[in-house]
């Protein structure tokens, strides 16, 4: 299974979400929550990098000559 980079930083974060649950020092589990917290924010970090690379989405504004075409109106051809 491949998973995308947001899947992956997400997968991470549990992974340390778990390891904190786990752990007997305070510092350690401090650090682990710590981990998750950047492994979520890259995540999200990511899910905006692979939309901006998707391109933009499909737009309801038309360019004039679309308008002109679906109206019938506007400059014809010579």
């Amino acid at each position: 299974m491949v998973l995308n980079r947001a899947d992956e930083c997400r997968r991470r974060a549990d992974e340390c979400r778990r390891g904190a649950a786990q752990a007997a020092d305070d510092m350690l589990r401090a650090t682990y929550l710590d981990l998750a917290r950047r492994w979520r924010k890259m995540a999200h970090e990511a899910e905006s990098l692979e939309r901006k690379a998707a391109g933009p989405t499909k737009s309801i504004s038309r360019t004039a000559e679309q308008v002109f075409a679906l109206s019938g109106s506007g400059p014809r051809p010579v």
